[in-house]
């Protein structure tokens, strides 16, 4: 008679450690027993292997990297998905099927003509957008390229810092040069164009002393290549440093 260590099929146990034998014999047999009751190990097999009923998988050896599919009471059912780029896809009804890797560059869609509800399709491409596009901010199925986006109207085209000397400050963009052109009065050259006179101009002017004085920056005309500022301090014009900033359509 066998030990609960040697416990192989068609042996005949013993159980009269009860609680170390459960253990082994639980694993082939569909009821524990009782403490002294004689238990034949092959009435738990089924032809060598072990049944989803008993809490087998019904298959006496199983391919590597396969998966595993359900099948009710029945044994499991191996799946290949080994292959490079494989996809486990659902048809909503059967099995789930091996979608094979599409072709390079290509995307998966929907399809439902399709067995599996899927397939690998040439993907929409997106076009780049042009500058009357973003100008005109139409909708479409487009993307704005880096070297285009200054053209959306709610992008400022142009910035300053102007020193209280009339001489361009850091920080600026898409200005090439401040003109001087007497006290409290200077051109912002632009480096690349606007497209036209109907662009907005602000500014701001520094105050950091909080002195009582009001200091301002007007504008005073305007032309495509550059704009004229003039800075006052009160009423009377005076080289104060100011900021300023252009919006509108750019060349």
């Amino acid at each position: 008679m066998a030990t609960s260590s040697e416990v192989a099929a068609g042996d005949v146990v013993q159980a009269t450690d009860y609680n170390n034998l459960r253990t082994d014999v639980r694993a082939t047999h569909d009821h524990e027993g009782t403490e002294g009751q004689q238990l034949n190990i092959a009435s738990a097999t089924d032809a060598g292997t072990l049944s989803v009923a008993r809490g087998g998988t019904g298959a006496a050896s199983l391919s590597d990297g396969f998966v595993l599919l359900g099948s009710g009471t029945g044994a499991v059912t191996p799946l290949d998905v080994t292959a490079k780029g494989s996809i486990l896809v659902g048809d909503g009804t059967t099995d789930p099927v091996a979608l094979a890797v599409g072709t390079n560059t290509h995307v998966l869609t929907a399809d439902s003509a399709e067995a599996s509800g899927t397939k690998w399709a040439v993907g929409t491409s997106i076009s780049q957008a042009t500058q009357s596009a973003l100008e005109a901010e139409t909708n479409e199925n487009s993307y704005p390229p880096p070297d285009l986006f200054k053209h959306s109207p709610g992008v400022v085209k142009a910035y300053c810092g102007v020193a209280s000397n009339q001489i361009l400050d850091s920080g600026s963009y898409n200005v090439s040069s401040v003109n001087d052109n007497g006290t409290g009065d200077y051109d912002v050259v632009f480096n690349a164009d606007m497209a036209d006179t109907n662009y907005v101009a602000a500014g701001v002017c520094d105050n950091a002393a909080q002195q009582a004085d009001d200091r301002t920056v007007q504008l005073d005309a305007k032309l495509s290549t550059d704009c004229q500022m003039l800075t006052y301090n009160d009423t009377v014009r005076s080289d104060v440093q100011s900021f300023v900033m252009f919006c509108g359509k750019q060349v």
